[in-house]
Protein backbone atom coordinates (compact mmCIF):
# COMPACT_ATOMS: atom_id res chain seq x y z
CA UNK A 1 0.00 0.00 0.00
CA UNK A 2 2.32 2.58 0.71
CA UNK A 3 4.41 2.12 -2.88
CA UNK A 4 1.37 2.24 -4.62
CA UNK A 5 0.85 3.94 -7.81
CA UNK A 6 -1.12 6.64 -6.79
CA UNK A 7 -0.15 9.54 -8.88
CA UNK A 8 -1.45 7.04 -11.20
CA UNK A 9 -4.38 7.08 -9.81
CA UNK A 10 -4.55 10.77 -9.38
CA UNK A 11 -3.21 11.92 -12.84
CA UNK A 12 -0.69 13.72 -11.42
CA UNK A 13 3.45 13.81 -11.46
CA UNK A 14 3.12 14.97 -8.21
CA UNK A 15 4.57 12.94 -5.10
CA UNK A 16 1.71 11.07 -3.43
CA UNK A 17 2.04 9.50 0.16
CA UNK A 18 -0.87 7.27 2.22
CA UNK A 19 -1.74 8.43 5.66
CA UNK A 20 -4.77 5.86 6.37
CA UNK A 21 -6.45 3.07 4.70
CA UNK A 22 -9.33 0.93 6.08
CA UNK A 23 -11.68 -1.61 5.30
CA UNK A 24 -14.93 -0.44 3.72
CA UNK A 25 -16.47 -3.46 2.85
CA UNK A 26 -14.79 -5.16 -0.21
CA UNK A 27 -13.16 -1.78 -1.24
CA UNK A 28 -10.27 0.31 0.94
CA UNK A 29 -10.50 3.42 1.96
CA UNK A 30 -7.68 5.75 1.27
CA UNK A 31 -6.56 9.14 2.75
CA UNK A 32 -3.53 10.36 0.36
CA UNK A 33 -2.03 13.71 0.35
CA UNK A 34 0.16 15.37 -2.55
CA UNK A 35 3.43 16.79 -0.61
CA UNK A 36 3.90 20.55 -1.51
CA UNK A 37 6.76 22.50 -2.25
CA UNK A 38 6.39 24.45 1.49
CA UNK A 39 7.13 21.05 3.50
CA UNK A 40 10.74 20.20 4.46
CA UNK A 41 12.32 16.78 5.39
CA UNK A 42 13.61 17.00 9.16
CA UNK A 43 15.18 13.74 10.50
CA UNK A 44 13.28 11.76 8.21
CA UNK A 45 10.51 13.39 8.85
CA UNK A 46 8.19 15.08 6.36
CA UNK A 47 7.08 18.36 8.10
CA UNK A 48 5.91 22.02 7.70
CA UNK A 49 7.62 24.95 7.73
CA UNK A 50 7.21 26.85 10.51
CA UNK A 51 5.42 29.97 8.66
CA UNK A 52 2.94 27.62 7.10
CA UNK A 53 -0.34 27.79 8.61
CA UNK A 54 -2.63 26.99 5.50
CA UNK A 55 -5.03 23.70 6.12
CA UNK A 56 -3.65 20.65 4.66
CA UNK A 57 -5.63 19.18 1.07
CA UNK A 58 -6.01 15.54 1.28
CA UNK A 59 -8.05 12.91 -1.14
CA UNK A 60 -9.86 10.19 0.06
CA UNK A 61 -10.17 7.42 -2.68
CA UNK A 62 -12.01 3.90 -2.40
CA UNK A 63 -10.23 1.59 -4.39
CA UNK A 64 -11.43 -2.06 -5.95
CA UNK A 65 -9.93 -5.19 -5.13
CA UNK A 66 -9.25 -5.27 -9.39
CA UNK A 67 -7.29 -2.22 -8.58
CA UNK A 68 -9.16 0.23 -9.92
CA UNK A 69 -10.49 3.10 -7.84
CA UNK A 70 -13.14 6.03 -7.21
CA UNK A 71 -12.88 9.40 -5.73
CA UNK A 72 -14.39 10.46 -2.99
CA UNK A 73 -13.68 13.70 -2.52
CA UNK A 74 -10.84 15.29 -3.48
CA UNK A 75 -9.43 18.27 -2.37
CA UNK A 76 -10.80 17.30 1.13
CA UNK A 77 -9.65 19.88 4.29
CA UNK A 78 -8.80 18.74 7.63
CA UNK A 79 -8.54 22.38 9.44
CA UNK A 80 -8.13 22.20 13.43
CA UNK A 81 -11.21 23.65 15.23
CA UNK A 82 -11.38 27.34 15.16
CA UNK A 83 -11.59 26.95 19.31
CA UNK A 84 -8.48 24.50 19.51
CA UNK A 85 -6.25 25.16 22.30
CA UNK A 86 -2.57 26.06 21.45
CA UNK A 87 -1.51 22.91 22.16
CA UNK A 88 -3.87 20.98 20.64
CA UNK A 89 -3.16 22.61 17.82
CA UNK A 90 0.53 22.28 17.87
CA UNK A 91 -0.32 18.46 18.32
CA UNK A 92 -1.66 18.29 14.74
CA UNK A 93 1.40 16.98 12.87
CA UNK A 94 1.38 14.83 9.83
CA UNK A 95 4.07 12.23 9.81
CA UNK A 96 5.41 11.13 6.40
CA UNK A 97 3.04 8.76 5.67
CA UNK A 98 1.58 5.07 6.92
CA UNK A 99 4.55 2.74 7.99
CA UNK A 100 6.44 5.89 9.26
CA UNK A 101 4.65 7.55 11.35
CA UNK A 102 1.34 6.41 12.08
CA UNK A 103 -0.64 9.38 13.86
CA UNK A 104 -3.57 9.72 11.25
CA UNK A 105 -6.58 6.82 12.07
CA UNK A 106 -9.42 6.58 10.07
CA UNK A 107 -13.05 4.29 10.48
CA UNK A 108 -15.85 3.92 8.24
CA UNK A 109 -19.57 2.83 8.37
CA UNK A 110 -21.98 3.22 6.04
CA UNK A 111 -22.73 6.67 6.49
CA UNK A 112 -20.00 7.81 8.01
CA UNK A 113 -15.82 8.72 7.16
CA UNK A 114 -13.93 9.57 10.65
CA UNK A 115 -10.56 10.36 10.23
CA UNK A 116 -8.40 11.28 13.90
CA UNK A 117 -5.33 12.75 14.62
CA UNK A 118 -4.43 13.02 17.90
CA UNK A 119 -6.49 15.90 19.40
CA UNK A 120 -9.22 16.53 16.79
CA UNK A 121 -11.60 13.97 14.55
CA UNK A 122 -13.59 15.33 11.25
CA UNK A 123 -16.50 13.96 10.51
CA UNK A 124 -17.12 13.30 6.78
CA UNK A 125 -20.84 12.39 6.46
CA UNK A 126 -20.74 10.24 2.99
CA UNK A 127 -24.83 11.75 2.00
CA UNK A 128 -23.78 15.45 1.75
CA UNK A 129 -19.91 14.78 0.88
CA UNK A 130 -19.21 17.21 3.50
CA UNK A 131 -17.51 17.42 6.94
CA UNK A 132 -20.20 18.09 9.19
CA UNK A 133 -18.36 17.94 12.58
CA UNK A 134 -14.74 18.89 13.35
CA UNK A 135 -14.63 17.48 17.07
CA UNK A 136 -11.97 18.60 19.43
CA UNK A 137 -10.62 15.33 21.96
CA UNK A 138 -8.54 15.45 24.82
CA UNK A 139 -4.57 14.81 23.31
CA UNK A 140 -4.12 11.23 22.78
CA UNK A 141 -1.38 9.20 21.41
CA UNK A 142 -1.75 5.71 19.54
CA UNK A 143 -5.32 6.36 19.03
CA UNK A 144 -7.53 3.85 17.48
CA UNK A 145 -10.96 4.49 16.07
CA UNK A 146 -14.07 2.23 15.97
CA UNK A 147 -17.78 2.53 14.91
CA UNK A 148 -21.05 1.00 15.24
CA UNK A 149 -24.03 2.67 13.19
CA UNK A 150 -24.67 5.12 16.05
CA UNK A 151 -21.73 5.40 18.37
CA UNK A 152 -17.78 6.37 17.78
CA UNK A 153 -15.23 4.92 20.02
CA UNK A 154 -11.43 6.02 20.60
CA UNK A 155 -9.21 4.68 22.21
CA UNK A 156 -6.14 5.56 24.01
CA UNK A 157 -3.37 3.10 25.81
CA UNK A 158 -4.99 4.61 29.15
CA UNK A 159 -8.52 5.56 27.76
CA UNK A 160 -11.72 4.94 25.80
CA UNK A 161 -14.36 6.95 25.73
CA UNK A 162 -17.73 6.96 23.52
CA UNK A 163 -19.89 9.84 21.13
CA UNK A 164 -22.38 10.47 18.88
CA UNK A 165 -21.01 11.80 15.25
CA UNK A 166 -21.55 15.40 16.32
CA UNK A 167 -18.93 15.14 19.37
CA UNK A 168 -21.68 14.86 21.53
CA UNK A 169 -23.12 12.53 24.46
CA UNK A 170 -19.52 11.78 25.49
CA UNK A 171 -18.88 8.89 27.86
CA UNK A 172 -15.80 7.37 29.49
CA UNK A 173 -16.02 3.72 29.34
CA UNK A 174 -12.36 3.47 31.30
CA UNK A 175 -10.02 5.95 32.39
CA UNK A 176 -6.81 5.82 34.40
CA UNK A 177 -7.24 9.36 35.64
CA UNK A 178 -10.27 9.36 36.96
CA UNK A 179 -10.72 8.90 40.51
CA UNK A 180 -13.67 6.34 41.19
CA UNK A 181 -11.92 3.31 39.75
CA UNK A 182 -15.10 1.16 37.87
CA UNK A 183 -13.03 -1.78 36.83
CA UNK A 184 -9.30 -2.92 36.84
CA UNK A 185 -8.56 -0.95 33.48
CA UNK A 186 -9.57 2.18 35.49
CA UNK A 187 -6.84 1.22 37.64
CA UNK A 188 -4.16 0.29 35.38
CA UNK A 189 -4.96 0.85 31.60
CA UNK A 190 -2.41 -0.76 28.89
CA UNK A 191 -4.96 -0.88 26.18
CA UNK A 192 -4.76 -1.64 22.14
CA UNK A 193 -6.42 -3.39 19.12
CA UNK A 194 -10.33 -2.40 19.51
CA UNK A 195 -12.42 -3.81 17.63
CA UNK A 196 -16.67 -3.74 16.65
CA UNK A 197 -18.06 -7.44 17.20
CA UNK A 198 -20.96 -8.70 14.56
CA UNK A 199 -23.29 -7.93 17.48
CA UNK A 200 -21.92 -4.48 18.41
CA UNK A 201 -20.07 -5.15 21.66
CA UNK A 202 -16.75 -3.89 21.67
CA UNK A 203 -13.55 -5.94 21.83
CA UNK A 204 -10.10 -5.11 22.66
CA UNK A 205 -6.69 -6.24 24.66
CA UNK A 206 -5.76 -4.63 27.88
CA UNK A 207 -3.50 -5.75 30.76
CA UNK A 208 -2.49 -9.23 29.18
CA UNK A 209 -6.07 -9.95 28.04
CA UNK A 210 -9.02 -9.70 26.15
CA UNK A 211 -11.58 -7.77 27.28
CA UNK A 212 -14.87 -6.86 25.87
CA UNK A 213 -18.20 -4.94 26.74
CA UNK A 214 -21.73 -3.45 25.23
CA UNK A 215 -21.77 -0.73 22.91
CA UNK A 216 -22.91 1.25 25.77
CA UNK A 217 -20.25 0.94 27.99
CA UNK A 218 -21.88 -1.43 30.35
CA UNK A 219 -20.62 -4.95 31.06
CA UNK A 220 -16.95 -3.99 30.86
CA UNK A 221 -15.30 -7.66 31.47
CA UNK A 222 -12.07 -9.66 30.79
CA UNK A 223 -12.85 -13.12 28.57
CA UNK A 224 -9.87 -14.27 27.90
CA UNK A 225 -6.33 -14.09 29.88
CA UNK A 226 -2.69 -13.86 27.83
CA UNK A 227 -0.13 -15.45 28.81
CA UNK A 228 3.01 -13.15 29.44
CA UNK A 229 5.79 -12.59 27.57
CA UNK A 230 4.36 -12.35 24.02
CA UNK A 231 3.67 -9.79 21.55
CA UNK A 232 0.45 -9.94 20.97
CA UNK A 233 -2.20 -7.91 18.49
CA UNK A 234 -5.60 -8.24 17.43
CA UNK A 235 -7.08 -8.53 13.80
CA UNK A 236 -10.02 -8.56 11.74
CA UNK A 237 -10.01 -10.84 8.68
CA UNK A 238 -13.77 -10.03 7.54
CA UNK A 239 -14.83 -13.62 9.30
CA UNK A 240 -13.98 -12.92 12.48
CA UNK A 241 -11.00 -11.95 15.22
CA UNK A 242 -7.90 -13.01 15.18
CA UNK A 243 -4.78 -12.99 17.13
CA UNK A 244 -1.12 -13.07 16.62
CA UNK A 245 1.30 -13.98 19.14
CA UNK A 246 4.76 -13.28 18.46
CA UNK A 247 8.11 -14.13 19.46
CA UNK A 248 8.40 -13.96 23.36
CA UNK A 249 10.99 -12.02 25.34
CA UNK A 250 13.65 -15.28 25.49
CA UNK A 251 14.05 -14.45 22.14
CA UNK A 252 11.40 -17.65 20.93
CA UNK A 253 11.07 -16.72 17.46
CA UNK A 254 7.97 -18.71 16.45
CA UNK A 255 4.45 -17.06 15.69
CA UNK A 256 1.06 -18.48 16.44
CA UNK A 257 -2.03 -17.30 14.31
CA UNK A 258 -5.04 -17.94 16.78
CA UNK A 259 -8.92 -17.56 15.84
CA UNK A 260 -10.70 -16.13 18.79
CA UNK A 261 -13.65 -18.04 19.57
CA UNK A 262 -16.36 -15.66 20.41
CA UNK A 263 -19.26 -18.01 21.64
CA UNK A 264 -16.73 -19.82 23.72
CA UNK A 265 -13.74 -17.42 24.69
CA UNK A 266 -10.95 -19.34 23.77
CA UNK A 267 -8.12 -19.35 21.58
CA UNK A 268 -8.41 -21.39 18.30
Amino acid sequence: LKYGPYSEFLKTKDDIILHQACRDGDNLLLLLEKIENERIMTNGRIMDRPDQQKPKQFTLISLHPDLTCDIIKNPIILSKPKNASKHGGQSLYWGAGLGVNQVCQMACNPSFIVIGNRSVLWIFDRKTNAITATIQIPVTTNMEIAMTNERLYILSPTRLMSMNFQGEDRQMIFDTERLDAQSEMDKKGQASCLHILPDDHLMFMGNWKIWTCNSDGSELKSCIRLPYGRYYALYDDGEGPLLSAAGDYNKNKNCIIYRVDIDKWKLD
